[in-house]
């Protein structure tokens, strides 16, 4: 049977010892400060991220992974017969997506067999889904059989996320200053989502962490379906405290299947800043 591999960008958030464990390809993000150029995850931790982050005036700029780069990794994993399915993070939020279709199309044009999705999701929402096809193709199933269930599984990915500053929004041009200073004073936590169209935008505005963060758990709540039979993630801008407290409440009232908890890497963490806690599940409500 021919064997099927999984890769994915590091804007998927999912933890390295699990990639390694399922046998995930990840395809480094750039992200430069100043005049330094880092792969995500690779030669840039997400611990030094955070702390240069934490320190700097100037907001980081992201990239999608070199386009050499992500040939090599193409021509590599197929020379063998095998098959790839690549997720990739949301046209919505990056390029990559377009640059690999192109790729893979020069690719299968010489026999290769790549199957290039856009998951239309980000962080461990698109986690998840490339969890769930890593999953089955360790089970033996078909490049087109998890292509087919991505399909199905995408347009019920539920991503919410609540913010601690708003100062990241500001300084990447989401919200004016004078929003900025008005949010400020009254101290408000953004709760973001993903829409279908993988656009993040903001859900609500709360006053106050706890109160964000309980606004969050009846927000899941809401839409969180059959959770005894899914797997939930957890994800964290830098809080690993307030993430360990998150996961807790979530087993205790929702009991999940499975929970993964993850820290949000710089790929998407450049542009909400330290504090952010989320969690990601599928509903049979759809996205929302």
């Amino acid at each position: 049977m021919q064997k099927v591999r999984i890769v994915t960008d590091s804007a998927a958030d999912l933890p390295k010892a699990v990639r390694e464990a399922e046998g995930i390809a990840m395809l480094p993000m750039q992200i430069t400060f100043g005049d330094e150029e880092f792969r995500d995850g690779v030669d840039l931790s997400t611990a030094e991220f955070y702390r240069r982050l934490r320190e700097g005036n100037i907001l980081p700029k992201t990239a999608q992974p070199l386009v050499a780069e992500v040939e090599k990794v193409f021509r590599e994993l197929t020379a063998d017969g095998s098959s790839l399915v690549v997720l990739h993070m949301s046209s919505g939020l990056s390029g990559t997506y377009a640059t690999s279709l192109m790729l893979a199309e020069e690719l299968k044009a010489k026999g290769a067999d790549i199957h290039v999705v856009d998951s239309l999701s980000a962080s461990l929402g698109q986690g998840l889904l490339v969890l769930s096809a890593a999953r089955m193709a360790r089970q033996g199933a078909t490049s087109g059989e998890i292509v087919a269930d991505l399909a199905r599984r995408i347009p019920r990915i539920n991503h919410l996320f609540i913010l601690d500053t708003i100062e990241y929004l500001l300084k990447g041009g989401r919200i004016t200053k004078t929003e900025a200073v008005l949010g400020t004073i009254l101290d408000v936590k953004p709760q973001l989502y993903i829409n279908n169209e993988g656009r993040i935008l903001v859900k609500a505005k709360v006053r106050g962490r706890k109160r964000s963060i309980a606004q969050l758990l009846e927000e899941v709540g809401k839409r969180l379906t059959d959770p005894s039979r899914q797997t939930v993630g957890v994800v964290h801008a830098d809080c690993p405290d307030e993430a360990g407290e998150l996961v807790e409440q979530v087993r205790q009232r929702f009991a999940p299947a499975e929970i993964i908890t993850s820290e949000m890497t710089a790929t998407v963490g450049t542009h909400v800043g330290p504090g952010l806690l989320g969690v990601v599940f599928e509903s049979d409500l759809g996205r929302g």
